[in-house]
């Protein structure tokens, strides 16, 4: 098991609220910043824009991850793509100032769920048609092709695509 000791005791991070098991860090700062998106990074820092995730410790807890979670999914699923507004930044960054709005908003797509009963599934030909949607926009998104899927916890809930 790995245990970061300097995750959330550091300068660049800052934990808003602790329950339990559970914590809402916000990075002060964002270590992330390459040459492509340094502009974007800067005048979301001066909006005070921050990127905020939520942590779970998950060692001596009674938090549980299920295997196959995703095999049952009723209502769509909402997926960030990009982010709006960055088309004439300067001068949304000085009207949201004045109106308290954001300049910048996440693009998504959305994407239907769908309520079958993957566990007993053995080939990807039986996947539903909006799982499979799913996949490919995972992989179009990422340039990654998937090749395996779990549909439970078991070995043979494994499929090789």
């Amino acid at each position: 098991m790995y245990n970061i000791k300097n995750f959330k005791n550091n300068s660049a991070i800052r934990v808003l609220e602790e329950k339990k098991a559970y914590s809402v860090i916000e990075y002060v700062r964002d270590l992330s910043v390459s040459p492509m998106n340094a502009q974007m990074v800067y005048f979301a820092n001066e909006m005070n824009i921050r990127k905020r995730q939520l942590v779970i410790e998950m060692n001596q807890s009674k938090v549980v991850t299920q295997a196959g979670s995703m095999q049952w999914l009723v209502g769509d699923i909402k997926a960030t793509t990009g982010i709006k507004g960055v088309g004439d930044f300067l001068g949304k960054a000085l009207k949201s100032t004045v109106t308290k709005e954001s300049a910048i908003k996440p693009e998504y797509v959305e994407l239907p769920g769908w309520s079958v009963d993957m566990t007993k599934m053995q080939s990807e030909n039986e996947f539903p048609e909006e799982f499979n949607a799913l996949l490919s926009f995972v992989e179009e998104e990422l340039g990654v092709p998937i090749k395996i899927v779990s549909v439970g916890p078991d070995r043979a809930q494994t499929i090789i695509r």
